[in-house]
């Protein structure tokens, strides 16, 4: 049996852990058989929508990525040549927020290779010139305005 190599294996772990953190935040609200109806009559979010205080976002998310006030995070993680970060944008939806993580993304010099959108859901990879790699998660939750995120950004020459 081949064991999975490359640059992709720790980003995809990254990306499978932010998944699995989305799929635990996407239950707010309601549960999957309850017609989808996360809010409560008449449109407004309900008290299980509520996004509590996050975490600051790391300093070396920021200057790799930095999505100002858009995100609250929830979850933020750093160690030499990767940091991995979770949370929560409010008001927006995949398809409000995606240019502006392809702009932030733009403006700090990323190359992106690889775009999938389907509206209700986006990833985006990306590279550098110094062999950094940049993965950003977004889907719509099940709480009607909030928006689930997961980025990963991994420098491969680092941690060789």
């Amino acid at each position: 049996m081949l064991a999975p190599t490359g640059p992709r294996t720790p980003l995809l772990r990254a990306l499978t852990a932010g998944l699995a953190l989305s799929g635990a935040l996407t239950a707010c609200g309601g549960t999957g058989d309850d017609g989808g109806d996360a809010g409560s009559p008449g449109g407004t979010p309900s008290a299980d929508c509520a996004v509590e205080a996050g975490v600051p976002a790391p300093e070396e998310l920021t200057q790799r990525l930095d999505l100002g006030e858009s995100v609250t995070w929830s979850v933020a993680s750093g160690r030499t040549g990767s940091v991995n970060a979770s949370g929560v944008a409010t008001g927006s939806s995949t398809a409000d927020l995606l240019p502006t993580v392809q702009a932030a993304a733009d403006a700090a010099g990323w190359e992106v290779f690889s775009l999938d959108d389907e509206g209700f859901e986006a990833e985006l990879l990306a590279r550098d010139d110094a062999g950094e790699l940049l993965g950003v998660n977004l889907r719509d939750g099940a709480c009607p305005g909030q928006v689930l995120v997961a980025v990963s950004v991994t420098d491969y020459a680092g941690l060789s």
